[in-house]
């Protein structure tokens, strides 16, 4: 019989009976197979390393890219290579899921999801917060200002509520990256939210093979991780052609990935309205048309996808987390998804 470690190299011949083993024996054993499994670790460690080291090339070779083709071609030859694992490696098959199955499986529904209806507490509670500020600002420029400019300052000062009020009743989305952003200066919550949020989008585009060109998440207004422009993204929509089935797939799966992984660690999730805009925008672009119940069915599907995709990664969406926190390059954040693995 022989007890084989991962390695051929470690091969060590027993004989039928083992209870005939000296005592000399069994210890040279023990000793043998804590090396050998000592050296298969060091073995195994070493892609991991070599991972971690190439994080220099991958920010080159993004920075030089000048289309996600080129980008997708690199890492389509670090994966051939051997080098990269972990490129393109989720896969993403739609399936139909009902409401009740999402929140089965899931834990979280809808309402925790963010894609039953909007939240408005934060909107409203900011309008109350412009509202107070800005009329005991009017009050007070009228009070202390000369006659002529009093007057003036207090009537631009009063505006600024009624430009928000009507910004906040006929497109709220463009007001939610700003809220966020100042509630991120004072809530050491509401800035893991941000962490958290841009690290599920980062690592789950990479996954699936939509190639990350950088990221921001220290300007409240352009908070977000950044694809090629060539590429439909989350954050810009740079093409008028139809989406395939496949792409609409995977842009589907990135685009629920911060919603999901807020409520995974929050509970709740509340940056993800203008996400779901996107995703919309995607899926009135897919050929053949969907309908308003496919459309729910995909970002259910979506939801369910990239909960898993996620959950096997949670240790990596945390500590890319602690990445975009103190600012390491987008190279360093692909090398460190390179060289994990799966929590499960």
């Amino acid at each position: 019989q022989d007890i084989k470690m991962n390695s051929p190299a470690f091969v060590l011949p027993l004989p039928s009976n083992p209870a005939a083993l000296s005592s000399h024996s069994k210890l040279g054993l023990i000793r043998h197979a804590h090396l050998s499994t000592r050296l298969v670790a060091q073995r195994a460690a070493r892609p991991c390393a070599l991972r971690m080291s190439a994080a220099p090339q991958v920010k080159q070779a993004l920075e030089t890219a000048n289309s996600a083709a080129e980008a997708v071609k690199f890492f389509d030859g670090m994966k051939e290579s051997g080098e990269f694992k972990r490129w393109n490696s989720a896969r993403t098959l739609f399936r139909r899921i009902s409401q009740s199955e999402l929140k089965l499986i899931t834990k979280l529904d809808g309402q925790a999801l963010g894609i039953v209806a909007e939240d408005t507490t934060d909107l409203r509670t900011t309008f109350a917060v412009v509202l107070g500020s800005t009329t005991v600002l009017a009050i007070v420029s009228a009070a202390v200002l000369p006659p002529q400019a009093g007057y003036f300052a207090s009537y631009g000062i009063g505006g600024l509520a009624i430009v928000f009020l009507g910004i906040g009743s006929s497109a709220p989305g463009l007001l939610y990256p700003l809220i966020s952003g100042v509630q991120s200066l004072f809530s050491p919550e509401a800035k893991q939210r941000v962490y958290i949020h841009e690290a599920a989008h980062l690592l789950v585009g990479h996954l699936v093979g939509i190639p990350v060109r950088d990221y921001e998440v220290k300007n409240p207004m352009t908070t977000a991780v950044r694809f090629f422009d060539d590429v439909p993204t989350m954050h810009r929509d740079l093409q008028a052609s139809s989406l395939t089935r496949a792409e609409v797939d995977k842009l589907s799966v990135v685009s629920m990935a911060g919603m999901v992984a807020e409520a995974i660690e929050f509970k709740q999730a509340k940056g993800g309205q203008q996400d779901l805009r996107q995703l919309q925008g995607f899926l009135l672009r897919m050929k053949p048309t969907m309908v308003s119940k496919d459309q729910e069915e995909q970002t259910r599907w979506a939801a369910l996808a990239v909960y898993t995709i996620i959950k096997q990664n949670w240790s990596t969406v945390k500590a890319l987390a602690g990445y975009l926190e103190t600012g390491r390059d987008v190279g360093d954040c692909i090398a460190l998804i390179e060289s994990s693995q799966e929590d499960y």
